[in-house]
């Protein structure tokens, strides 16, 4: 995974001034008390911090080596290296209550190989909680429909992108790898008539129908809860 250092910093200033996005926030609550956790993709520990006051005991792997120093003193062990790389997750080794990808898995080479390996570091109860960004929202296929396909410095066409999921084929890849899908958590609504991002949380009630009912049209970012498939 490749990161632009200006756009880190702001979004990790913009963390320090006004706390946790509520993507963060909704993964804390998920993630529960008291768990072991793998957190992929960790930056400066500020998911951990919130997670070690909930009880949980984290482990943490960031590329960046400044940003992996600051994250020990909310981690119980920080790996410095890519977690899209199958040997710096086998470092981390096994038996985790809770595994995080937030907003990793479109940044990696080959996300169903990550996939697959997390599968065989979670406990026998455990679960993935992955958040992701669904390429096939309305705004987006307006843009295809004008020939746009503009990568940006943030947001769906963000530079940094190798990979990209609609709401069916996050799915499909979730079930190929071995897990099924056993929570499903709207985060962004790009909805008509409103501006972008929405929080979800204050979104009227019919409106938060429209996009239950069609994901894959509405929901411009949601979080994936994870288990493994019971036929194993």
């Amino acid at each position: 995974m490749e990161y632009d250092p200006r756009v880190r910093q702001e979004a990790l200033a913009h963390i320090e001034a006004f706390g946790l996005a509520p993507t963060h926030r909704r993964i804390v609550e998920m993630a529960g008390k008291d768990r072991y956790v793998l957190d992929l993709g960790c930056a400066t520990g500020y998911l951990a911090k919130a997670l070690k006051a909930n009880g949980c005991s984290v482990t943490g792997i960031e590329k960046d080596s400044e940003a992996a120093v600051a994250a020990r003193s909310s981690c119980r062990l920080v790996l410095t290296g890519d977690a899209g790389d199958p040997e710096i997750l086998r470092q981390a080794g096994g038996g985790y209550d809770v595994i995080i990808c937030a907003d990793i898995l479109e940044h990696l080479p080959d996300p169903w190989l990550i996939l697959k390996t997390l599968r065989g570091m979670l406990a026998p109860r455990g679960e993935l909680l992955v958040s992701i960004p669904n390429i096939a929202y309305w705004r987006m296929r307006l843009c295809l429909l004008a020939g746009n396909f503009d990568y940006t410095d943030t947001g769906l066409l963000d530079s940094t992108h190798l990979r990209f999921f609609t709401v069916r084929t996050f799915k499909r890849m979730a079930a190929a790898c071995g897990y099924r899908v056993t929570g499903f958590v709207i985060n962004d609504a790009g909805l008509p008539g409103f501006p972008h991002p929405v929080d979800w949380d204050r979104l009227p009630g019919c409106m938060r129908k429209m996009a239950e009912w069609f994901p894959n049209l509405c929901v411009f970012h949601a979080i994936y809860r994870l288990k493994k498939a019971e036929n194993d």
